[in-house]
Parts: C-alpha cells; structure tokens; sequence
C-alpha cells in the first residue's frame, strides 16, 4: 500500500480503477480493517492500486466527499467516485467487492 499525500491525486493515473483507503493514525478498526484489505488483496490476480490516505491531511477532499467515518475505502475511475465502503465485515466480503471492480 502506497502512502498518497492530497496534492499528489491529480498526478495519479485515472485511466484505471484506484483504491483510496482513509484511515486515522490511532484508530484500532483501521488497523484491522487494513489487514482484511491486505489480505483480500493478496487473493487478487491483477489488484487494482490501493493507496493509503490520511484522513486528517486530506481536508479539502474528505470536506468535497462528505467522508463521514474512518475506515473508509473509496473506489474511483476517472476521476470520479463509484463506491464509498465504510463497512469492512469480512475479508470474503471485501474479496468477493474488490473481485467485481
């Protein structure tokens, strides 16, 4: 998982499916909720880029996206947002999301 900074979003090639996944530093279901994402994306043939955001340094973004909660992983294509998961149940669930993307 790539550490993304906000300023550095529009440099990110669009053209395909990205994973933007907000997390806060001392939050303990971001934590678990990365190990299921790690793990579902292991289980990928071809796993889409995933990166990893800090909610609290996104402020523009997370203010324009209306982000309500952390852990959030947020599914965009060309610039726009197609999925918004704040629900991270199970590692089959996950796998079985990021499989149909």
């Amino acid at each position: 998982m790539i550490e993304l900074k906000e300023r550095s979003l529009p440099n990110i090639n669009h053209g395909q499916q990205i994973l933007l996944f907000f997390t806060s530093p001392l939050c303990g279901t971001c934590q678990l909720a990365e190990r299921m994402l790690l793990i579902a994306m292991e289980a990928l043939k071809t796993p889409p880029e995933l990166y990893h955001c800090r909610v609290n340094e996104w402020t523009h973004f997370v203010m324009n996206e209306k982000i309500s909660s952390v852990p959030c992983l947020m599914i965009l294509h060309h610039h726009e947002v197609q999925n918004v998961i704040y629900s991270f149940e199970s590692v089959t669930k996950l796998h079985r999301l990021l499989k149909s993307i």
